[in-house]
């Protein structure tokens, strides 16, 4: 059993983390990161040490948009899921897939759960189906706050439209895990930390933060 879960791991992590070729990842005028990093070997191409992984397929949708996922990021998450054991994770804005495929990749690692994405760009959507179809990964067409898994789940990766995370926040059951993401790129996000309690930020150069919602 020990055996079969480090070759279950091993694969998982693979799978979530595999991509086409990596690209850097922008510092957003981040002068706390650029002076923290001062000393670390950097090159013209990677001026700080994170990445993103960007997929290279004509099927994708806007395939040179390098609004892709941080590889640190996907590397993070799935071993969230291997660690927390959810039964059910829910994204908010999958985009083209490579978190679901991550999320999906953790629980399938795991040996149960399942995830629940969803996005509003039909193109999103079906590219999404397709990377995370050997996983346990069921990919909506529909906004995130039309998920009725969002207040079932145990661990939840926010990266929707800005205009809808708050509401998806208060549908989080209490108890569950949730991440949300570009809480460093998008500053002007207003959410309501009074009941945050457990809330850690994560200072990379989008920046995510992972609360564990307090029981009432």
């Amino acid at each position: 059993m020990i055996l079969d879960f480090l070759q279950r791991l091993t694969i998982g992590f693979s799978a979530a983390t595999s991509v086409h070729w990596l690209d850097a990842c922008e510092s957003y005028d981040n002068g706390a990161l650029d002076e923290r990093y001062a000393g670390v070997p950097k090159s013209d191409k990677f001026p700080n040490p994170w990445h993103l992984g960007v997929l290279n397929n004509l099927d994708l949708p806007n395939p040179e948009e390098k609004i892709q996922s941080e590889l640190e990021l996907l590397a993070h998450m799935f071993t969230m899921v291997v660690q927390l054991k959810p039964m059910l994770v829910v994204e908010t804005g999958c985009h083209i897939g490579l978190m679901a495929r991550a999320l999906g990749a953790g629980c399938w690692t795991n040996g149960f759960g399942k995830v629940v994405a969803s996005d509003i760009d039909s193109r999103m959507v079906e590219c999404a189906q397709q990377l995370c179809a050997r996983f346990p990964v069921e990919i909506r067409h529909c906004p995130a706050l039309a998920l009725p898994e969002l207040s079932e789940a145990d661990l939840v990766f926010i990266d929707s439209s800005y205009e809808s995370r708050s509401q998806e926040i208060t549908k989080v059951k209490p108890g569950a895990v949730y991440v949300y993401h570009d809480s460093y790129v998008e500053p002007h996000i207003k959410l309501d930390m009074r009941n945050e309690e457990f809330r850690v930020h994560l200072d990379s150069p989008r920046g995510f933060s992972i609360v564990r919602k307090p029981q009432p």
